[in-house]
């Protein structure tokens, strides 16, 4: 088995009296298609954040708000200077374009007027189709609809759209090439979208087409990634560090369920497996004190996740 280890360090600095809060560590793992961008833990942690309203409330349990850590990365807040009133910068509608041929919908010159019967039907159907489709991948949480704005005549259907979806300005642009395997994927292939059968080399994401390379068996790794906070009314007892415990399996198994929803929510939603909480802690002990993490990973086996504590 070949292992390749990347290294990443996690800074705790919490801080809170002896045993009146506990510190919730978890890994989680989702699945990572080679093609596909590293896991975007700054966006990750604005979601996690937001789900969180604003890193306070996990279910019934109350966060330290400058506790959460995705991956390694925080943010602590930032003194500013009230010079200028606050400007709110809302995500931006963003448009982008999905093509694709139908072969087993023949052309008619009623599907070029958008005022006949035809093309409206046939509108309506491929909206619908093309809203499931996307709402089920990673831009799932931030889509807003696509509208389909022609077919074209050829020796098939041509299919043209244009799909819109909200872009924080601090977020990346589109993924075309990943959501265009996404697509792939969730088509068979490029060979069906429900009732229709496409050409398999006919799709397009923004207009880019990845160049067509011989089948591989690469298939997707399992990445792992950890996400720490700390409960301000959990009280740390010193069950909670025993996994044999009744308490520590019980609060795992709550810790657990919480993360998962909320994950499955998230952009990684549709590639999400699960999280698993490893430790509780008393954040006293992890005042001003490094964690070094090594994560390792293969792609055939789940990966080997190590902490040693300094």
């Amino acid at each position: 088995m070949f292992l390749n280890p990347f290294p990443f360090l996690i800074n705790s600095r919490v801080p809170g009296s002896h045993g009146d809060q506990t510190r919730v560590d978890a890994v989680c793992t989702y699945s990572k298609e080679p093609s596909a961008a590293p896991l975007d833990r700054v966006g990750l942690y604005h979601q996690v954040s937001n789900k969180t309203s604003g890193i306070t409330q996990l279910g019934p349990y109350s966060l330290h708000k400058d506790s959460l850590y995705v991956n390694g990365y925080n943010e602590q807040p930032v003194l500013t200077t009230p010079t200028q009133p606050p400007t709110t910068t809302a995500a931006a509608l963003e448009r982008f374009t999905i093509n694709f041929t139908i072969t087993n919908l023949p052309y008619t010159s009623d599907l070029e007027n958008p005022d006949s019967a035809k093309f409206n039907a046939t509108q309506r159907v491929m909206n619908t189709l093309l809203d499931k489709l996307l709402k089920e991948s990673s831009i799932g949480p931030d889509f807003h609809g696509c509208e389909t704005t022609a077919f074209r005549y050829g020796d098939q259907t041509r299919v043209d759209a244009v799909c819109t979806y909200s872009k924080e300005p601090t977020a990346a642009p589109l993924d075309r090439v990943g959501l265009y395997h996404q697509v792939s994927n969730k088509t068979s292939g490029i060979t069906q979208l429900g009732p229709y059968s496409l050409h398999k080399d006919s799709l397009y994401v923004n207009g880019d087409r990845p160049p067509t390379q011989p089948p591989t068996t690469t298939a997707a790794a399992l990445e792992r990634f950890t996400i720490n906070f700390t409960i301000t009314n959990l009280p740390y007892t010193s069950d909670l560090e025993n996994p044999d415990s009744a308490k520590f399996n019980a609060t795992q198994r709550v810790m657990n369920t919480l993360l998962d929803k909320l994950l499955k929510e998230s952009s990684i939603g549709p590639d999400f497996h699960g999280c698993e909480t490893t430790a509780f802690s008393d954040p006293h002990h992890f005042m001003h004190t490094d964690l070094p993490v090594v994560m390792a990973h293969d792609l055939k086996h789940a990966m080997t996740f190590q902490a040693a504590y300094s």
